[in-house]
């Protein structure tokens, strides 16, 4: 063996023969957290029908019913316990929680003995590959055994598990923070439009809320509109393009240069900024897809039905997909437009839901539309909303890749955090 492999620099050897940090060692999760599963109470769904409220009750991976009580209260640990979301892993498997929540017995609850231990195994487990812990083909599980011999490595000196967190919270902080600016962002867009095209109080010649101050209004097939709107199926406001997807086999056309939009990657904010796929220049040209451009709206056909959004940057769609575009290039007002079709279409579907979206759907859905220059006034009026979210849709992106690629550094020992004495 040679001297590079005999010795590392600020490691030692474990037990096992990997490289350890120096100043860090194996816990066991209970070292760190106590478990409190005793306190959990399971409830079916006949007694949560009855007992409906504001407190989240938690399953295996998320909130998935509000209750009337609560039997924990302030920061905990969920851990899932039990279900396929183990094996996926399409929700985070351990998560952060706080204040007053319920919890049934498919999450192990933990509290961890220091503030900052319940954010570092938060990060942590997620990060690790749990496949040998996870038992059960059929339905897997995750035991508190199996947690017991999770391999936690971190500092010894609590100092030092607070400063990585401190490094990686502040990350979260910011993202956070962004996120919750797009949300405030979004719904200012949406009760603006709602203000000018649904209650049609825009500003009149005086500056003034054109319904509650007389304006005039015409009988529709809606109702009564303003004065020299239209009344017509969006498909004579919005252009209507298809998509298609490369040859599966050809591994030419994947994994290339150009983002590749799918049902899969709708989500609920206004723009998308990624995809689970990309293609080549050769499978664009080699199939019935196109390269739209940015700010194309993105709405899901079949699959995951209804969802809209904009593209953030030039993307490729499938055959699950539309691609719209308004008639005269005011994009942010289509969107809107759609958005609030699509409400309305749901809220007449049987459940709230439907199977498919068609071209015929789309016309045959009436909506009031004013004219042109007042559409381009709203365009004016909401751009600067829509270009903040872009930028901070930009961010966030920026602001992740950052973290998760610290993430593994700072959990290993191989980015040390000078510690102030």
């Amino acid at each position: 063996m040679s001297t590079t492999e005999e010795t590392r620099e600020g490691f030692y050897r474990g037990e096992d023969g990997e490289w350890v940090p120096v100043g860090w060692t194996y816990f066991r999760i209970d070292d760190l957290a106590i478990f409190e599963n005793s306190r959990r109470i399971p409830l079916s769904a006949a007694q949560r029908a009855k007992r409906q409220g504001v407190y989240p009750y938690y399953g295996a991976s998320n909130i998935f019913d509000y209750l009337d009580d609560y039997i924990f209260e302030g920061e905990h640990l969920l851990i899932s316990e039990d279900g396929e979301n183990l094996v996926s892993r399409k929700n985070p498997i351990a998560f952060q929680v706080d204040g007053k929540f319920w919890v049934n017995n498919h999450a192990h609850i933990l509290r961890g003995k220091e503030p900052h231990v319940t954010y570092l195994l938060t990060r942590l487990i997620n990060s690790l590959d749990l496949s040998e812990f996870i038992t059960g083909a059929a339905q897997p599980k995750l035991s508190k055994g199996s947690l017991q011999r999770l391999p936690i490595l971190l500092p010894v000196d609590i100092e030092e598990q607070k400063a990585i967190a401190a490094v990686l919270g502040s990350l979260d902080d910011k993202i956070e923070l962004l996120r919750e600016q797009n949300e405030t962002l979004e719904a200012l867009a949406q009760t603006l439009f709602k203000r000018w095209f649904i209650d049609f109080n825009f500003p009149d010649e005086n500056g003034k809320p054109y319904k509650d101050n007389g304006g005039k209004m015409i009988p529709s097939e809606l109702g009564e509109i303003p004065e020299s709107w239209i009344c017509k199926g969006l498909t004579s406001y919005l252009d209507v393009m298809g998509g298609g997807t490369p040859k599966t086999t050809v591994p030419e056309y994947w994994n290339g240069e150009f983002y590749f939009h799918t049902p899969k990657d709708a989500s609920s904010n206004f723009y998308c900024i990624t995809t689970e796929k990309t293609i080549t220049q050769a499978g664009i040209d080699n199939s019935s897809t196109k390269l739209f451009p940015k700010n194309t709206i993105f709405l899901t056909a079949r699959g995951t039905v209804g969802k809209t959004s904009l593209a953030l940057l030039p993307m490729a769609m499938n055959q699950s997909c539309y691609a719209l575009k308004e008639k005269h290039g005011n994009n942010f007002t289509g969107f809107l437009l759609l958005n609030e079709a699509i409400h309305k279409l749901q809220k007449y579907a049987t459940s709230g839901v439907f199977d498919a979206i068609t071209t015929n759907t789309l016309t045959s859905t009436l909506m009031a539309y004013p004219v042109r220059e007042l559409v381009e006034s709203f365009e004016n009026n909401i751009s600067p909303n829509f270009e903040k979210l872009k930028i901070n849709t930009q961010q966030i992106q920026t602001l992740t890749e950052l973290r998760d690629s610290l993430l593994p550094k700072l959990m290993k020992g191989l980015i040390r955090i000078p510690i102030k004495l």
